[in-house]
């Protein structure tokens, strides 16, 4: 109710409203697609064109400086961010997540956002988890605000118990590409797509975490003998690819070559080196031997 009456006390344009989440012009930028989003049972905000946004607050503050309203401070407690509660209905209410400035931004696609289903709320891009059945029983929201602590939120579903991801093939020696974040998985499912090399994967999964639990190794175990774990860039990264690695014994294991792997992390990266790397996988024994993974 404090969303909705800051929007009439301030008389933003609203264009339209779905679910939870009312679309307004920016009135900081010429907007002519609605992309200020304001959750209306919770006092935050994002706008998808200048990436601003937080609790309403903030945004208060902001139109107080524009000389739109009058700016009242609050107490500080006042102003963290609420944590998520969303459910599947809510879910299917809200809008597909094209032409979203944070995911255009990072380098994703419409076909991959259609593919994936992503959709976007007040400051989440919404990814849906499918059971067997290819239904929605789960959601990982991931903050598109820079600030927004956690990052990642698991809905309705343990991460310990599923793998977030697609099965591209169903033909026997196929290679699964093992990420850490569910955005990686969109990235390189994006770049096998645009190489037209789907059918030449098993499938591309993310473990999200740094380790596997039993349960996703028998899940993995299912799609391929074949891994390739491609986790971030940095030493938090050849950390994790040594913990899912000593998860994974008994797979056939397979690292990227240093010398092609440049970006800081799969999401980051772009389709010819995404390329590069798959052509010349580096066993993981092999990295491990020659101290690779310690570098």
């Amino acid at each position: 109710m404090e969303s909705r009456n800051k929007i009439k006390e301030w008389g933003l344009n609203v264009s339209f409203q779905t679910g939870n989440e009312i679309y307004c012009h920016c009135p900081f930028h010429a907007d002519k697609g609605a992309s200020l989003c304001i959750n209306s049972k919770k006092p935050i905000w994002y706008c998808q064109s200048c990436e601003r946004g937080g609790h309403l607050d903030k945004l208060e503050k902001l139109l107080a400086k524009e000389g739109i309203v009058d700016y009242e401070p609050v107490e500080e407690h006042r102003k963290k961010y609420p944590l998520a509660k969303m459910e599947i209905e809510d879910f299917e209410a809200l809008r597909m997540a094209t032409n979203c400035q944070y995911l255009v931004k990072r380098g994703f696609n419409n076909d991959s956002v259609r593919a994936w289903e992503i959709r976007r709320s007040t400051v989440f891009a919404v990814l849906p988890l499918k059971n067997k059945n290819n239904i929605v029983d789960g959601l990982i929201l991931r903050a598109m605000m820079k600030d927004y602590e956690p990052r990642y939120q698991a809905k309705h579903f343990k991460k310990k118990d599923r793998l977030f991801g697609k099965q591209t093939s169903h033909n026997g020696n196929r290679m699964v590409v093992l990420v850490e974040g569910p955005l990686d998985a969109v990235k390189i499912w994006q770049h096998m797509n645009s190489l037209n090399m789907l059918g030449d994967f098993a499938g591309v999964y993310a473990a999200m975490g740094s380790s596997m639990s039993n349960k996703q190794i028998e899940l993995l175990s299912k799609v391929s003998n074949d891994i390739l774990i491609l986790m971030d860039n940095e030493d938090s990264g050849r950390v994790a690819t040594q913990k899912c690695a000593k998860s994974l014994l008994g797979f056939n294991l397979f690292v990227p070559r240093p010398d092609l792997y440049a970006s800081e992390d799969p999401g980051a990266m772009k389709v010819e080196e995404f390329g590069n790397i798959i052509s010349d996988p580096l066993p993981y024994l092999k990295a491990r031997i020659e101290g690779i993974l310690e570098r």
